[in-house]
């Protein structure tokens, strides 16, 4: 046995189903906003989901395809490479490039790499916050301590003073 449903009967019994459940005292505009949203989100994510797959599969296609690098004339320098490969070698010489103590290029000879200076930065900024709060868990039981003592103390004389 084989039913033949088109898309379109589909689609129709859907609407006719939704409209049926929500269908209430002759209000068809309600009904009929209902579907609207729910026809908009649906194109809205079946659109979406289209063009991301087809700047996904652009975009592979672009970075994978072979390149012949120019110098400033046009004419043809180094071996056909492709664009991942250049985007490669450029992160590689970003890091690797020799930066002062405030992070900017430089061929000092105290300079040093981008990747272990920003490194360094993250480890201190890490390094100065657990610091900053050991000294001020540090400093609250020391007080929470002297705070104690006091009052022991301050009881241990108004007993002493006070006999009954």
């Amino acid at each position: 046995m084989n039913i033949d449903i088109t898309k379109e009967e589909l689609l129709e019994l859907a609407a006719q189903k939704l409209a049926d459940m929500h269908y209430n005292d002759g209000d068809i505009e309600s009904v009929r906003a209902i579907v609207s949203k729910e026809v908009e989100k649906r194109i809205a994510k079946s659109v979406g989901e289209t063009i991301d797959s087809f700047l996904k599969e652009a975009l592979e296609k672009i970075v994978a395809s072979e390149i012949q690098p120019l110098n400033v004339w046009g004419e043809p320098v180094g071996e056909k490479t492709t664009i991942k490969d250049l985007l490669h070698k450029k992160a590689l010489n970003y890091w690797a490039e020799k930066v002062d103590s405030s992070g900017k290029p430089s061929t000092s000879y105290n300079a040093k790499p981008r990747s272990v200076f920003l490194v360094g930065e993250v480890v201190n900024e890490e390094f100065k916050k657990a610091l900053s709060d050991n000294v001020k868990s540090v400093v609250k039981a020391l007080h929470d301590s002297l705070q104690a003592e006091a009052h022991k103390r301050t009881d241990d004389l108004l007993k002493s003073m006070i006999k009954i």
